[in-house]
């Protein structure tokens, strides 16, 4: 499938909807829901600006999960390769994050993104995605064993993912904090669990 990126927000649903119907399912049928996120070889995550430490941030806390697991203390066999996406903002956490990573010796690479150009281009983001898919398959990481962490970035970012996502089969996560401030923030310090995005139809289940 072709998707054109050069579409407004409020399309996307427009842009799933067409992708289910040439899967013949009924778009009405389907549910955006979340499920327990089982950990990958490689991930792909927004760095964005921490009040604290970016040990402490979603990116750091979703390394740590595919690195280890939930609790911590599973076999570190998993996680092959991080690619952090950043802001020229964001630059210097990106470069903090990504020391903190090889310093498990697993691959990581910072991609930085043009404040101007990229952040509000969901094409421009998916042609990055692209290069990682690239450079994936060198490494002898499956489509299927990459996944998108959607937190953190801007709309166009997460439309950018999202296509990819269509694209690629890869899985899709987002950091859900189990604390959140008066304004619906994440309280700093407190954890976030990984949850999988997947859109389920109502019939099966």
């Amino acid at each position: 499938m072709i998707v054109n990126l050069a579409v407004p927000v409020k399309d996307m649903f427009d842009m799933v909807k067409s992708f289910l119907n040439k899967k013949q399912q009924d778009p009405t049928k389907i549910d955006l829901t979340y499920v327990d996120m089982p950990r990958c070889k490689g991930l792909v995550a927004f760095v964005s600006k921490s009040r604290q430490s970016v040990l402490t941030s979603a990116a750091s806390t979703a390394v740590d999960f595919h690195y280890a697991g939930e609790d911590g203390e599973s076999e570190p066999t998993r996680l092959k390769k991080v690619w952090l996406l950043h802001t020229p903002y964001t630059k210097e956490d990106a470069e903090e994050l990504e020391h903190h990573i090889r310093q498990r010796e697993v691959g990581c690479e910072c991609i930085g993104l043009d404040q101007n150009s990229d952040i509000d281009n969901a094409s421009h983001i998916k042609n990055k995605i692209d290069q990682i898919m690239r450079d994936a398959a060198s490494r002898d990481i499956s489509e299927q064993e990459i996944v998108l962490d959607i937190t953190g970035g801007s709309v166009s970012v997460s439309l950018g993912m999202f296509a990819a996502n269509m694209a690629y089969g890869t899985l899709l996560q987002v950091m859900i904090p189990q604390q959140k401030d008066d304004n619906g923030r994440p309280v700093e310090g407190t954890k976030s669990i990984p949850r999988k995005i997947e859109l389920r139809n109502q019939e099966s289940d």
